[in-house]
């Protein structure tokens, strides 16, 4: 990414206190923008992401994380004029302004709020020498007047592929769903397809009732507050499309959608994917003497409401009541070790973890764990090394995931792929750990022999076939790794750097 020059100089402070005026939070926020992956910019249409404008009484406006993709957790100012005759505001925004320090293991580098326009001859975003922007205001919608981009720069002027125009944001007046004091806690087992051609999945997850109404949590990963409503109508329960609140993982308004599912079969990936359309509800037969509900029928947590971007897909899914009891954890199946890499500046380990004991009885994810092995001792990790953990842990919950060292994924989280810093060791091993009806059950250590070999595995760990990301998504059944994008893969069971 070129460099583009700067048109004054550079502001060292970054707002991040609430200013005082009239506050609009979480506005609704949709733009044409850009964000950057394997370092290099993808072009995108995100809908529905928060922001918050504080409308000052001395004629100053302030917005919070304007950047569709990058959360800044701070405030650019602007002032406002004001409009004649029942036209809105315009608030002008000069720029530039700090907005963030991005710190890696290069360093730490100042980020800046830029106004911005393509320049042919180099290929990217410059700076503005007129480096302003303006938005209209009626104390309802926020709109970016022009075609220049809202960017982010390093303090040489350089894109650093983050941006926004068209942006338009107006206040929220849906509300989520509140679960009423009176109801009472229930759990169900919680079966559901993703893709047509996968297994089917099976979780277990939080509930209220209260009456014919049930509230459903636990759909959205890592947000289980946002609670889905449905109503038992005769033998039916009926879910309509409705406004779930934020998902502070995507940083999305989040809605529950129901849809139609057509199923689509890639010829060039072998794989199956489902074209949804949405619609207003969703019927599940329900079966008033076991109390279980289910559907053939597709429904939608999607990142905003304008456009079907989802964020996950549940397929003829149904709820069984579950109950809380002391259970065995299967084997964890270990496929995958990658030694420390000088070059990668880390190892990494991919294993699955059965979501049901050796039964088929389902597991809660919530009271599941896992534990990291290097030979025979056991691995504390601890926020030194692991820069998003918040205190030293020895048992990592089964569905966490700081999207760069631990992840996971795969119908219901079972995939995990885990990086690691430590060097000299022989073998590695996972244990799985339950702590269902207060009782603690572990399964046994299953090891990965490496001793400088990649791939041989123990004995009984197996592969996955097709192509995996190294956050253990599956990208593709096949093997044919010659149209991915730049990045580190598993095909078949082996480590794949494209370039």
């Amino acid at each position: 990414m070129a460099c583009g020059a700067l048109a004054q100089s550079l502001p060292s402070t970054i707002i991040t206190d609430t200013p005082a005026g009239t506050l609009f939070h979480n506005m609704y926020a949709s733009a044409h923008g850009y964000y950057t992956r394997w370092g290099y910019p993808v072009e995108d249409n995100p809908d529905g992401y928060p922001i918050d404008v504080v409308d000052a009484s001395d004629g100053s406006f302030y917005i919070k994380n304007p950047f569709s993709t990058y959360v800044t957790h701070s405030w650019v100012k602007g002032v406002k004029i004001k409009g004649q005759s029942g036209q809105p505001d315009t608030i002008v925004v000069n720029l530039p302004q700090k907005v963030a320090d991005m710190t890696d293991e290069n360093g730490t580098v100042p980020y800046y709020a830029q106004s911005m326009h393509w320049d042919d001859a180099s290929n990217t975003y410059v700076v503005n020498d007129s480096n302003r922007l303006k938005f209209t205001w009626d104390g309802d919608t926020l709109k970016l007047l022009g075609k220049d981009l809202f960017g982010i720069t390093d303090d040489k002027g350089t894109w650093q592929g983050y941006g926004d125009d068209s942006i338009v944001a107006f206040t929220q007046k849906e509300l989520p769903t509140v679960v009423p004091q009176s109801a009472k806690s229930a759990k169900y087992s919680f079966q559901y397809s993703t893709l047509i051609s996968e297994d089917r999945a099976n979780t277990v997850v939080n509930a209220m009732k209260d009456g014919n109404d049930i509230y459903i949590g636990d759909l959205v990963d890592g947000n289980p507050a946002l609670w889905v409503k449905g109503t038992i109508v005769g033998n039916k329960v009926v879910f309509k499309k409705q406004y779930l609140g934020i998902d502070s993982t995507t940083n999305r308004h989040t809605y529950f959608i129901p849809a139609t599912a057509d199923s689509v079969f890639d010829d060039y990936w072998q794989v199956w994917s489902i074209s949804p359309k949405a619609k207003d509800e969703i019927d599940f037969a329900y079966d008033a003497a076991t109390g279980k509900f289910a559907t053939d029928s597709l429904f939608i947590i999607n990142k905003g409401k304008n456009v079907l971007t989802t964020e996950y897909m549940f397929l003829a899914s149904s709820f069984t009541p579950w109950e809380d009891k002391a259970l065995m954890p299967q084997n964890p199946i270990v496929e995958n070790v990658e030694p420390y890499s000088d070059d990668l500046g880390f190892g990494y380990v991919m294993f699955t973890m059965p979501i049901t004991d050796a039964d088929g009885v389902v597991l809660d994810p919530n009271q599941y764990y896992y534990r990291l092995y290097f030979d025979e001792k056991l691995y504390t990790f601890t926020p030194e090394v692991y820069v998003n953990l918040k205190e030293n842990i020895t048992d990592v919950p089964f569905a966490y995931t700081d999207f760069k060292d631990f992840n996971v994924g795969g119908s219901g989280n079972t995939a995990h792929s885990l990086l690691f810093y430590t060097k000299d060791f022989t073998r590695i091993g996972i244990q799985s750990v339950y702590k269902g009806g207060g009782v603690t059950k572990e399964s046994p250590v299953v090891y990965y022999g490496t001793s400088g070999v990649v791939g041989v595995a123990a004995d009984g760990a197996a592969r996955r076939s097709g192509i995996y990301a190294i956050d253990g998504r599956k990208i593709s059944n096949g093997d044919d790794a010659t149209a991915l994008s730049r990045g580190i893969y598993i095909v078949n069971g082996k480590k794949v750097i494209v370039k």
